[in-house]
């Protein structure tokens, strides 16, 4: 038998504990909805370092 996350969200969020501390944590939460949203309008393209890695000087000896 499954459960729909509604029902269980409703369940959960019934107890004044629990959504005080879900409550709380709204904020924090809105925070990081808008800096995902602000990166992907960006359209940050940062490279993996190994690909940055690739790209130096071949010609420059390591010191020893």
């Amino acid at each position: 038998m499954t459960i729909p996350f509604e029902e269980i969200s409703a369940r959960m969020l019934a107890n004044p504990e629990v959504r005080r501390e879900y409550d709380a944590l709204g904020p924090e939460f809105e925070a990081l909805a808008k800096s995902i949203a602000a990166k992907q309008a960006k359209g940050n393209k940062k490279k993996p370092s190994s690909r940055r890695m690739l790209k130096t000087n071949p010609n420059l000896t390591p010191k020893r």
